[in-house]
């Protein structure tokens, strides 16, 4: 007599065979969550999204998420380029400059920071 094995429930846990439903996140290292999560935060005087920009065609969505994120929370945002300090005086590249273009058209403050240690420049510009 076959048997099928793809529906047996028999062997150790994380067997294929195993059907008991996981969540997406376990063994991740992120903790579960008892409960409803929380409402989102209303946003603090003061409080601003940062969209990080750069000549990635991607980077085009982080500025769109920004923008929508923060338009929905009636917080402010800005989009921020760091043009390392040994080209300062150049031009942007098409692709960024048209960016924080969208950027600006779109309500968000726009910076350009000349920097070599991005992530300093960054955490400068959200601490002002």
């Amino acid at each position: 007599m076959a048997r099928d094995a793809g529906l047996s429930h028999e062997g150790a846990p994380g067997d294929r065979t195993d059907r008991t439903p996981q969540p997406a996140h376990a063994g991740h290292g992120v903790p579960a969550v008892d409960g409803p999560l929380p409402a989102p935060s209303v946003p603090m005087p003061g409080d601003r999204w940062v969209a990080c920009v750069g000549p990635s065609p991607s980077s085009l969505h982080v500025v769109q998420a920004a923008a929508r994120g923060a338009q929905s929370l009636g917080a402010a945002w800005a989009a921020f380029h760091i043009r390392p300090a040994r080209m300062s005086g150049g031009n942007l590249d098409a692709t960024t400059a048209a960016h924080l273009r969208f950027a600006e058209a779109h309500g968000g403050e726009v910076r350009i920071v000349e920097a070599d240690e991005a992530a300093e420049a960054v955490l400068q510009f959200a601490r002002e």
